[in-house]
């Protein structure tokens, strides 16, 4: 008997601009569902059926999955999720870890979702051949938001260092998402593949940015030294209007790259304020001989305003942890059309807001050597940013020691922005018969690898040859989730102190 051919992909009724961003996040092979009819197990491992549904397209769902297929209804499908869970108000969830999903970050929702009977986001269970999963989470606003909130980041002791960061949080849905659908595959006995997030098989990859924020030249010069002293590859978006008398210096900063912070250190309501003040920091570069390709707005801030001028600027990336944070890349959607200026999260604790909270010398080491261990055991990016007036520079100095002991691989953000969009542009399908995995390809970059993950909890990450037999490859086992602190809820617990510095940081932005 001839072992079926599937195609390892998910077809989706309804490519709106947040499941579009997540998928593309993911990696995962997928296309649009124009005709349910034509659906089969060996065309698509799984469907998402984001919308309401006619009885005759319901019957033929129901269909495919007894035959072999997985099916997700997400919150959009309401009547069919109706009959499974009850809809709440979800404001935060802990980490959670069950057998079918888990995520290692408090998941931040602010908004309606679906619930089961065991508590979970998540409900999935055998029909026929196949499977049948409800999945409650609202995709679509939580990767879409452009809204904002003080929130406190963990670390051993009372209080905790805060910002200003995105509300929701997309990086503990793209955990459930992906770890799910990895699920729904084993339960049938096929791998799961996707687009690999760095660089041929490397586990993660570590950023580290500065804002000049009003530094003086002896402080930027410090942190200048120190990058070249451990060979950390530093991108500098630069306050342009605080160094306009001696610009020129930068152009001397070899293996790092120069980017724009802004030309007045404020963020407006309007596009057209915030394009001439980007612009005009822009200008000034240019004309000092530095091809600036990127942008951090100040505060970190993120808004439609700010999305819309760094668009029309041209930028290759920005970053705005008000946008995202500690997370992969993902393309911003501006009224649903997606933007080209790829968006890089940053971790948004840095020195400056551990100091508003008295944290030592040491205790700064240990948060970023926490931040950066747990990053690595999920092999999750390691990004970190450090403005010069903050100083302390003797902390960093300990940290890049770290980071060189891990062996993580380093890249400027023009570097990352530009792997990651030729990550985005590989086009790669993968069919399964037999043990052996077949992949036909298109624009892929000699370093964009595929993770195989298989029903035994092992998994290996290898190169997209057109024919891998799957039982000659080398394999690890999935790596053990790191412990989640029992007291992680602190971090959404708010203090009057979070009230006040949003007053200071109003006033500062104000009259500067």
């Amino acid at each position: 008997m001839t072992e079926r051919t599937v195609r390892i992909a998910a077809g989706i009724f309804a490519p709106t601009p947040g499941w579009e961003s997540l998928l593309e996040q993911t990696g995962i092979d997928w296309f649009p569902v124009t005709d349910l009819r034509t659906i089969t197990p060996e065309l698509c491992t799984l469907v998402i059926c984001n919308t309401e549904l006619d009885p005759h397209e319901m019957d033929a769902l129901r269909a495919y999955a007894t035959t072999g297929g997985a099916v997700i209804f997400t919150s959009a499908a309401e009547s069919v999720l109706r009959t499974a869970g009850t809809r709440s108000s979800i404001t935060s969830l802990p980490p959670a870890v069950r057998h079918d999903h888990w995520f290692t970050d408090v998941l931040d929702l602010h908004g309606p979702a679906w619930v089961f009977k065991d508590g979970s986001l998540v409900q999935s269970g055998p029909i026929g051949k196949g499977m049948i999963s409800y999945f409650g989470a609202d995709v679509e606003t939580v990767f879409t938001s452009e809204a904002s909130t003080r929130k406190a980041f963990y670390a051993e002791r009372k209080h905790l260092p805060h910002e200003r960061t995105a509300l929701r949080t997309r990086m503990p849905l793209r955990q459930m998402f992906l770890s799910h659908i990895g699920y729904l595959h084993h339960q049938r006995h096929l791998p799961f593949v996707h687009k690999w997030f760095y660089p041929r098989d490397s586990r993660s990859i570590f950023t580290f940015r500065i804002d000049s924020d009003k530094g003086t030249r002896e402080e930027i010069e410090e942190i200048y030294a120190l990058s070249e002293q451990y060979s950390v590859p530093t991108t500098w978006f630069l306050d342009v209007k605080s160094h306009e008398a001696w610009l020129e210096r930068f152009r001397s900063f070899g293996g790092q790259e120069i980017a724009v912070h802004c030309y007045d250190h404020v963020i407006h309501p309007s596009s057209l304020l915030n394009r001439e003040n980007f612009e005009r920091a822009l200008m000034l570069l240019k004309k000092h001989g530095i091809d600036a390709a990127g942008i951090a707005a100040p505060t970190g801030a993120w808004r439609h305003s700010v999305g819309t001028a760094i668009r029309d600027l041209g930028f290759e990336y920005s970053s705005e942890f008000s946008y995202d944070y500690d997370d992969l890349p993902s393309f911003p959607r501006l009224n649903g059309v997606r933007s080209e200026s790829v968006q890089l999260p940053v971790h948004p604790t840095c020195i400056g807001t551990m100091r508003r909270e008295r944290m030592g010398h040491d205790e700064m080491v240990r948060y970023f050597i926490r931040v950066t261990d747990r990053a690595l055991a999920l092999r999750e990016p390691v990004c970190l940013y450090h403005h010069p007036g903050h100083r302390t520079n003797s902390v960093f100095e300990e940290v890049f020691q770290y980071i060189r002991s891990t062996g993580v691989g380093m890249m400027t953000y023009r570097e990352y922005a530009a792997w990651w969009k030729r990550r985005d542009a590989a086009r790669i399908q993968c069919t399964w018969s037999g043990g052996v995995l077949r992949c036909s390809s298109s624009d892929v970059p000699q370093d964009q690898f595929l993770r195989i993950m298989f029903p035994d909890g092992s998994e290996t990450i290898t190169a997209p040859n057109a024919a891998i037999d799957t039982g000659a490859l080398e394999r690890t086992t999935a790596p053990v989730l790191p412990a989640v602190p029992l007291d992680i809820m602190r971090t959404r617990q708010w203090r009057p102190a979070h009230l006040l510095q949003n007053v200071l940081d109003w006033w500062i932005t104000t009259t500067e």
